[in-house]
């Protein structure tokens, strides 16, 4: 079969191997569709911790190739997967954090993942969607719960002024997610003119392209969207600059969640002063395991607008050319999809 191998940082290729051997309690999917990610990027370049060689793609949907007699899914069902397997064992899962698993194994990480034609995969990981749906759409569920898993921490209420700072992909799906919370206010800042046109129609009530201001006076002046900050920041681009704007507009007593990814080795300054006499809570958001199944929910009822996300669509031979460059022209998702 067909996969997009990372052999090493840096050392990427597509690659005829050998399908996985099933284990007792693996099911074989064709692989349909497979979101590229931010991450994935990271893994290339040694930035975020995997195993090599590892076939990529933690983000992927596809049929039932092969499913054993006692398997409550049959051969011909549309499945998503969750790429995150858990031990059940360490105190983080035995504690109702099984996204913060010590021992945690990820498809496209440290096991194989859905840049290949097949891949094997533990049936708890597997989850049913309509045969009714683009082929596509199935590859959101894994970036869809990481949002729920940081909306949940940010703990929105009816209401709330809400900055999403970043307008890929996560971006645009927090528009969307923050809507349906009851946030009042919903401002997504982001240099893409096109990214901020798309926000609009998912529900934003304020863009902003921060370019245009020396200043945080546009979000939180008193005659900016939220004058003296938002209740609620969402860091969605993971730099050291989006952060420090994070911290800045947001309210006294106001959340701060970390979503966008950085390099493992990166290093910000903070003035502890500042976030004391402020009272701002910053949160970490990792993964979207422990509420996957909420995501593929909400595929399945088509509760969200996916496809008009999809910007890119290329085959796998073009994937290791595009993880090795910069995001393509215009990008909010690209799928990848098997020749």
């Amino acid at each position: 079969m067909k996969a997009v191998v990372l052999d090493a940082v840096n050392k990427i290729s597509l690659k005829s191997v050998d399908q996985d051997k099933l284990q007792s309690n693996e099911l074989l999917v064709r692989v349909e569709a497979a979101g590229i990610c931010g991450s994935d990027r990271h893994i290339l370049h040694g930035t975020y911790p995997a195993n090599y060689p590892v076939i990529l793609g933690h983000e992927f949907s596809g049929i039932i190739e092969n499913a054993g007699t006692s398997s409550r899914f049959k051969v011909g069902d549309r499945v998503n997967v969750n790429p995150n397997i858990a031990c059940g064992n360490c105190l983080p899962c035995k504690t109702n954090l099984v996204n913060l698993c010590r021992n945690n194994i990820a498809h496209g990480v440290n096991r194989n993942g859905g840049l290949a034609d097949f891949v094997a995969v533990p049936e708890t990981q597997l989850f049913k969607l309509p045969l009714s749906l683009a082929p596509e759409v199935g590859a959101f569920c894994e970036p869809i719960a990481c949002c729920i898993q940081g909306l949940d921490l940010a703990n929105i209420r009816q209401g709330d002024s809400v900055a999403i700072i970043g307008g890929g992909v996560i971006g645009q799906l927090m528009v969307q997610l923050v809507k349906k919370a009851g946030a009042e206010v919903i401002l997504l800042s982001t240099r893409q003119k096109s990214r901020r046109e798309m926000a609009e129609k998912l529900g934003a009530t304020h863009t902003i392209d921060p370019q245009n201001s020396n200043s945080n006076d546009p979000f939180i002046g008193t005659a900016g969207v939220a004058p003296g900050g938002f209740d609620v920041v969402l860091e969605c681009a993971g730099t050291k600059e989006t952060l420090q704007q994070s911290l800045e507009i947001v309210r006294l007593g106001g959340t701060v969640i970390l979503f966008g990814v950085m390099p493992q080795n990166e290093v910000f300054e903070i003035k502890p002063f500042d976030i004391f006499v402020r009272q701002i809570r910053i949160q970490g958001s990792f993964t979207g395991s422990a509420v996957h199944s909420k995501a593929v929910d909400m595929v399945a009822e088509q509760s969200l607008v996916l496809l008009p996300l999809i910007t890119h669509l290329v085959g796998f031979e073009e994937v290791p050319k595009l993880l090795m460059g910069n995001p393509l022209s215009g990008e909010v998702k690209t799928i990848a999809k098997p020749a």
